[in-house]
């Protein structure tokens, strides 16, 4: 059964239908799994990445299993593909007001909330959407992040001011 709310294709669901994830399988099992969760370990760390429970399993499972891209381990946007998956799970996405398309088949840099500039992550913005949680060490990931000039000056700061009003 497909539910509709009014959105594009890409941001419908199915309701009840279990995912691979669901099922708590083991990432490593193929031998992509295994790259995935090699990389993947750089940024979290391997006892995050074995936690069914953790967000950052959560995470590297949608990838591996359910995301329908199905990028390669070598694919240089995996990581941050990655990172907004553990951002969507460690601020409690599947209640937040709007999906923004986060975990959607479509490209990263064509969610709602993701603006990119050459392939890279450069802007977040899930500002009055029901965001609860802790914001994930593992966006300091995303290197473009928050990288706005003003008078040949730097900020990081700018974009966390109001990430999460």
């Amino acid at each position: 059964m497909v539910f509709e709310k009014g959105w594009a294709l890409e941001y419908r669901y199915f309701g009840p239908c279990r995912t691979a994830c669901s099922k708590r399988p083991v990432l490593a099992e193929t031998e992509r799994g295994l790259s995935i969760v090699t990389r993947l370990a750089t940024v979290s760390g391997m006892s995050q990445l074995t936690d069914f429970n953790s967000p950052r399993y959560k995470a590297a499972c949608w990838l591996i299993y359910d995301d329908l891209l199905q990028i390669s381990e070598s694919d240089p946007k995996l990581i941050q593909r990655y990172v907004l998956g553990v951002i969507f799970f460690t601020t409690n996405g599947y209640n937040w007001t709007v999906p923004l398309g986060f975990l959607s088949g479509k490209d990263e840099c064509n969610w709602s909330a993701v603006t990119c500039t050459d392939h890279s992550v450069t802007t977040l913005n899930l500002q009055a959407n029901n965001i609860l949680g802790t914001l994930a060490s593992e966006i300091f990931s995303l290197y473009q992040l928050g990288m706005y000039s003003q008078n040949n000056q730097f900020d990081f700061l700018t974009p966390f001011k109001n990430l999460f009003v």
